[in-house]
């Protein structure tokens, strides 16, 4: 199991990416709303990666 963390100026870059085929990120206030959002999200996918990966080991422990 990994998690897969975005810092700030990766996500950003990735967002002004021209390949992009919508503007989310690079209109209005969807920009500042996403580098709100961000640390929030990596806190709550950090913690949910954390229980995910204590109930594998449980199992496995208890198959053992």
């Amino acid at each position: 199991m990994f998690l897969l963390e975005i810092d700030e100026p990766t996500m950003l870059a990735r967002l002004d990416a021209p390949s992009r085929d919508n503007d989310w990120g690079r209109i209005g206030d969807t920009r500042a709303l996403e580098r709100r959002w961000l640390p929030g999200y990596q806190a709550r996918m950090a913690e949910r990666a954390e229980e995910i990966l204590s109930a594998e080991l449980g199992r496995w422990e208890a198959a053992v």
